[in-house]
């Protein structure tokens, strides 16, 4: 699978083609000029090559949803006048305005998690199938 940034660099544009780590002029004509294609480059490069940088990273990102509106938290992170950050789950429907719930900060999200799991109860699957009683 090809990814946009692959075929921005890929210099078959060019009327170049590669084989066996050689690069040759192709028989097909070039689809972009050269002037074009290192302007292309130039902004890969200052833009990190279109590679997504992410902002907050948590085990729980994504993954989390919210009961009210039936969508997606996302992290967020609030700087008081003190400089000290507070990280936040936020449900997204609060963004539009369609749903009110409050932002979770990320310690109490991971105990809820964590009770959630707690509660869980497993059972024997070895056969035949067996329910917990």
């Amino acid at each position: 699978m090809y990814t946009i940034g692959t075929i921005l660099r890929n210099r078959y544009y060019l009327g170049r083609v590669t084989f066996k780590d050689v690069e040759h002029r192709g028989r097909h004509e070039p689809l972009v000029s050269q002037e074009l294609f290192d302007r292309v480059q130039d902004v890969l490069r200052q833009s990190n090559g279109g590679i997504r940088k992410r902002v907050y990273d948590h085990p729980l990102k994504g993954v989390l949803w919210c009961g009210r509106c039936q969508t997606r938290f996302y992290l967020d992170t609030v700087t008081n006048g003190r400089g000290i950050k507070y990280t936040y789950f936020v449900c997204s429907g609060r963004a539009d305005k369609t749903c009110r719930s409050e932002r979770v900060p990320v310690a109490m999200m991971e105990a809820e998690v964590q009770a959630h799991y707690s509660r869980l109860r497993t059972f024997d699957l070895s056969w035949p199938w067996s329910a917990p009683a």
